[in-house]
């Protein structure tokens, strides 16, 4: 596995990809709670046969002279900074952490424009550059000040950082809930639990090379990289939950959303979106999507995949259909949604383009 996390691209002007190569973690066995990835049924359907089902429940009637196909369409392409990775968006503004620049970019919906460049720090001693991500509750933006080994609040009235709040360790990705902020550290292996009011360190959590996180009223889940696995943590005890293993050794999870009534995961090797169902914690779908598969944003019936290869997929949530594609320049990697838009960043291009979807 090459860069910071399951697939990133370098920095722009070079021809390879990072190549700090990862090396596959024992799996770690969570007493009873480890659960395997049997499917919804047996076997479980791919995507492919789901919607063949689908084909075959609609007989060979013709479709409406009327219907027109989705789809994905570019609004706009917008410069940022060098390297840009995780995102985070909101009806307010659109956050982009550029980790080969030490900023965050603001994009003022509205406009499609930059209307804000925020100095974060320095890029010494960062596995993955710094900033790596940005994430918000549609109130406080919050970012990962990967060189400092802190994270920060942003206050996005007046676009100024907010004191360090140091971890000790190299954070990586974030979530964010009303009452708390979960941070990974890749380099670390660790989960770690902060008090979104106070910053003071709540919990630390083992993870095995943990990339994303994403927390909800019902759970907080990581992605354990190396360990090609979804793991779930009980925010009442701090601790791993469940175990549900999402790949084959070699597919590499990258990230995690919550939506549509189900947890997805991307597998970057394994060029799938895979399903989790919360109520049983098992895998009840795999979904081929286009090659290295990275980012995935969950948003009302639909699940949206970027795809290092060079493609933007929307995915049906009830029937795991591929149901509209765009390509977007460079490797997009990284993805958010809100207020309607979909945004994208390429981390080797330095933007972030705007699409729309059409149904």
């Amino acid at each position: 596995m090459r860069g910071g996390s399951a697939f990133i691209a370098e920095a722009v002007g070079t021809s390879t990809w990072l190549a700090t190569v990862r090396v596959a973690s024992a799996i770690i066995l969570v007493a009873s709670c480890t659960t395997m990835t049997p499917a919804r049924g047996a076997p479980t359907p791919s995507a492919t046969e789901r919607a063949t089902e689908l084909a075959g429940a609609s007989g060979s009637a013709a479709p409406s002279a009327t219907a027109r196909p989705a789809s994905l369409e570019i609004v706009a392409t917008i410069p940022v900074g060098v390297r840009p990775l995780y995102l985070a968006a909101s009806a307010a503004g659109v956050w982009v952490a550029n980790s080969g620049a030490g900023t965050v970019s603001r994009i003022d919906p509205r406009s499609n424009a930059v209307v804000a460049t925020i100095p974060i720090g320095s890029l010494t001693d960062a596995a993955f550059g710094s900033p790596t991500a940005v994430a918000t509750d549609g109130t406080a933006v919050w970012v990962a000040e990967s060189a400092e080994h802190a994270i920060a609040r942003i206050d996005p009235s007046s676009n100024r950082l907010g004191p360090t709040i140091p971890l000790g360790v190299e954070p990586y990705a974030l979530a964010v809930t009303p009452d708390d902020v979960w941070v990974t550290s890749f380099r670390s292996n660790q989960l770690l639990r902060i008090d979104a009011r106070t910053g003071r360190l709540l919990a630390t959590t083992a993870v095995p090379s943990p990339t994303t996180v994403a927390a909800d009223a019902d759970g907080v889940w990581v992605v354990a990289n190396r360990d090609d696995a979804l793991l779930r943590i009980d925010p009442s005890t701090n601790r791993i939950a469940v175990r549900v293993v999402v790949g084959s050794g070699v597919d590499r999870p990258e990230t995690v959303t919550i939506g549509a009534g189900a947890v997805w995961v991307t597998l970057t090797y394994g060029d799938q979106l895979v399903e989790v169902d919360p109520r049983t914690n098992i895998a009840v779908a795999r979904i081929p999507v286009a090659r290295q598969a990275f980012g995935a944003v969950a948003a009302g019936d639909a699940v949206f995949v970027a795809s290092g290869s060079g493609t933007v997929s929307a995915i049906d949530a009830a029937s795991g259909r591929v149901f509209a594609t765009s390509a977007v320049s460079g490797r997009p990697l990284t993805i958010a949604f809100a207020d309607g838009a979909l945004w994208v960043a390429s981390q080797d291009q330095g933007t972030v383009t705007r699409l729309r979807l059409t149904r």
